[in-house]
């Protein structure tokens, strides 16, 4: 399986897992207003990913090799693609805002302040999407400022939680601690896969060309690797946190999720950080690398740790026995379609015949589907809200009543932002205006 195979898997695992959250989350009738809000985020991240997904993949059919935007193919096609990648791509940023603001501790407290911050996040969504149309990727677009907010935001979450629960032995602390650091992983694990790059100062992460130098300015390029570089201090900071933790015997699964992510970047120094020709052995090593982790994480990892919090916080609940199926269906899907992904994976690197893989497919299936169903049970049943805890530890969530035409109006306004980027990027397509950049 290539890497584009990987950005096809991911657009129809996304695009499943985003209609069943948009279902799952406005049945939920017992969940407060912030989790109302976040759930629906999460629903819209899926489904903005699984058009970025499918638009790479579609690039990469229409053009020779795997799309690294390191050259603009003149053709409407490719040029369509190109746009409808970047405008996609902004629904993930919004929904990141969104979620750090009201995940998992509100900071808009009041019906006023809510307005205003929704404003705010879908002017600047609407902004970013007129300097792209006008000018293309530019500095005025404010390239990475996806991670500074959230950083701030869940960083001092995480922070402030896990130093309550090591100096005041306050055990539930470490829940909003674990779901801050966990959205902090599906932000920015992919760029902690690199951080060592940073550190030691290595070409692979110094040479990061986002769209590339046919497209993009040096300048434009600079602001995201500022802002990378932002990230990997944030992962340092963790780290050294999550060790002294594991010296107290307080570490928890998310943290070592964590830390796995700071190893495999740290191994992964050593085969990119070295120099290969184009077509040697080590340029396909490091290729495989690259597939295997960064492009693991974005395609793969991110749905499943978003799956896992709206299963695990109760952002959506199987309050009856058709939702309990539909709930139980979606993390199947989720779970098959990783492990047949993986399988391929390995079978790419490993010569191992179709039908030997199918084999070890159906087995895992098999053994699996007691288990899978044990652990789903847990997931969906067995969690205490976020917010109980933050009341109980004097955090409490403000008591706002929202209608339900708050959902209404951010499902309209996702679909109606998708609905004119279509027509923007056909636009930019007829005109070539990204070869004119």
């Amino acid at each position: 399986m290539s890497e584009s195979g990987l950005d096809a898997v991911g657009s129809i695992l996304n695009l499943t897992l985003g209609l069943l959250t948009l279902y799952l989350v406005g049945r939920n009738k017992s969940a407060r207003w912030n989790e109302k809000i976040a759930g629906l985020a999460f629903a819209w991240m899926f489904i903005g990913k699984s058009i970025v997904n499918m638009s790479t993949y579609l690039i990469d059919s229409n053009s020779s090799g795997d799309i690294d935007f390191e050259n603009v193919v003149a053709t409407s096609t490719v040029q369509f693609l190109q746009a409808l990648v970047m405008y996609s791509d902004e629904i993930f940023t919004t929904t990141i805002f969104i979620l750090c603001l009201f995940y998992p501790i509100p900071l808009l407290r009041t019906k006023r302040q809510i307005k205003i911050g929704l404003t705010i996040i879908f002017s600047f969504l609407i902004y970013r999407a007129i300097v792209f149309t006008a000018f293309g990727p530019n500095i005025l677009f404010i390239p990475g400022a996806i991670y500074l907010l959230p950083g701030l935001v869940w960083g001092a979450n995480y922070i402030r939680f896990r130093q309550l629960e090591i100096t005041k032995i306050e055990s539930d602390a470490k829940h909003i601690a674990d779901v801050s650091l966990i959205c902090l992983i599906l932000l920015m694990g992919g760029i902690w896969l690199y951080w060592p790059g940073m550190l030691f100062q290595a070409n692979y992460f110094y040479t990061i060309d986002v769209w590339g130098a046919s497209l993009s300015s040096d300048l434009y390029d600079y602001s995201w690797q500022a802002f990378y570089a932002i990230s990997v201090g944030l992962g340092v900071c963790i780290m050294f946190m999550e060790i002294y933790c594991a010296t107290k015997r307080r570490i928890s699964p998310i943290g070592i999720v964590f830390l796995l992510y700071f190893t495999v970047g740290f191994a992964g120094y050593f085969i990119l950080s070295k120099t290969a020709t184009t077509g040697s052995s080590l340029d396909q090593l490091q290729l495989t690398w690259d597939m295997f982790t960064f492009s693991v994480h974005y395609d793969i990892m991110r749905p499943v740790i978003a799956m896992f919090i709206l299963l695990n916080y109760g952002l959506v609940k199987a309050e009856n026995p058709t939702d309990f199926r539909i709930a139980k269906t979606g993390t199947i899907v989720l779970v098959v379609v990783s492990t047949s992904v993986l399988l391929e994976l390995i079978q790419y690197v490993i010569p191992i015949s179709e039908i030997i893989s199918a084999a070890i497919l159906g087995i895992i299936i098999a053994v699996g589907v007691g288990w899978e169903e044990k652990v789903f049970n847990n997931l969906i049943t067995e969690f205490k809200p976020l917010n109980d805890i933050l009341d109980e530890m004097h955090f409490t969530t403000p008591e706002i009543e929202l209608d339900g035409s708050i959902s209404k109006k951010l499902n309209l306004a996702f679909l109606t932002y998708i609905g004119v980027t279509l027509l923007l990027a056909f636009v930019i397509g007829m005109t070539d205006g990204l070869g004119g950049v």
